[in-house]
């Protein structure tokens, strides 16, 4: 799918909805690909996080990327989410939560 800039006064907003969780109290991987704009130009990235609801997990992704690296929120673009199994994760600071004893 292609990304195209269009201006406020003539692109159209077909529609827009919450999507819900089914399952709120627990916590699930999520993985998002996105695409930022950095000084030096574009760069995609794969992102790991842990938290009960995929809004929240983005919107953390969000705040890590304008913290780290200076990205305005309008310099994102999520490309894709998904929520993941244990098996699948592979960044370290969201398998050490796997971990039953901790």
């Amino acid at each position: 799918r292609e990304y195209h800039k269009v201006k406020k006064s003539v692109g159209e907003v077909f529609g827009v909805r919450e999507i819900k969780e089914k399952r709120p109290n627990v916590i699930k991987n999520f993985g998002v690909q996105l695409r930022w704009y950095s000084r030096t130009g574009p760069v995609n990235t794969s992102k790991e996080i842990r938290d009960t609801h995929l809004s929240r997990a983005v919107s953390r992704i969000f705040n890590e990327l304008s913290g780290q690296h200076r990205a305005s929120f309008s310099n994102v673009q999520v490309i894709r989410t998904c929520t993941k199994t244990a098996k699948d994760c592979t960044r370290p600071n969201v398998t050490q939560f796997h971990n039953s004893k901790v």
